[in-house]
C-alpha cells in the first residue's frame, strides 16, 4: 500500500482510538464497576500489544532509538501485566489473555512495516496509544469504583507518562510527525 494511504489509515486509527478513550472518560462522571471492568480488559489487551509491538520493533525497526524504545515497553509492559494479573481477580475481573480487535488491528498493520517506514508509524502510534493510556490511567485514579485498581492505576500512572514522554522525544529523534491533523 502507498505510504500515503498508511499516513491516512493511521490517522484514522489514531483519531477512532484517541477520541472512543476521551469520549468514555468524558461521559463517565462516575466510575461504576463497568468502567473498571472497561479499564482492565483495555488496559491489559493494551499491554498485550505493547508487549507484542515491542518484540516486532525488535525486527521491523531500522533505528536502534525505536528499537530501545520497544526494549522498554517489553519490559515495562510485561510488568503492568503480571501485576494486573494479580490485582484485577481480586476485583472478580479476568485479564484478557488475547488483544481485543482494536489492538490487533495495530498489530496487523504495524507488522507489515519495516524500516524507517515502521519506525515513524510505530512512534507515532505510540504517543497516540499513551497519551490515550494516560488518560485512562488518570480516570481511573479520580473515578474507580474498586480500590484495588485505582491503586494499580496511581503506582503505575508514572510509568505511563513517561512512556508518554519517551515516545514524544523518539518520534522527535527520528523526525516523525506526532500532531494529529483532520
Amino acid at each position: 500500500m502507498h505510504l500515503g494511504r498508511w499516513k491516512v489509515l493511521f490517522s484514522l486509527l489514531s483519531a477512532g482510538v484517541l477520541a472512543t478513550m476521551l469520549l468514555s472518560t468524558a461521559f463517565a462522571s462516575e466510575h461504576t464497576g463497568q468502567e473498571d471492568r472497561h479499564f482492565v480488559e483495555d488496559e491489559g489487551s493494551g499491554n498485550l500489544m505493547e508487549i507484542t509491538l515491542g518484540q516486532l520493533a525488535q525486527t521491523h525497526a531500522s533505528s536502534d532509538a525505536v528499537k530501545t524504545f520497544g526494549q522498554r515497553m517489553i519490559t515495562d509492559h510485561s510488568r503492568l501485566r503480571d501485576t494486573l494479573a494479580v490485582v484485577a481477580p481480586q476485583v472478580s475481573i479476568t485479564p484478557p489473555t488475547t488483544l481485543l480487535p482494536e489492538h490487533q488491528a495495530a498489530v496487523n498493520w504495524l507488522s507489515t512495516l519495516s524500516g524507517t517506514a515502521f519506525d515513524q508509524a510505530y512512534m507515532r502510534f505510540m504517543v497516540v496509544d499513551h497519551t490515550g493510556d494516560l488518560v485512562a490511567y488518570e480516570s481511573e485514579i479520580a473515578r474507580g469504583a474498586k480500590n484495588e485498581l485505582k491503586a494499580y492505576a496511581n503506582d503505575n500512572v508514572q510509568t505511563i507518562a513517561d512512556h508518554l514522554a519517551l515516545a514524544h522525544s523518539v518520534a522527535a529523534s527520528i523526525g516523525a510527525d506526532v500532531s494529529i491533523s483532520r
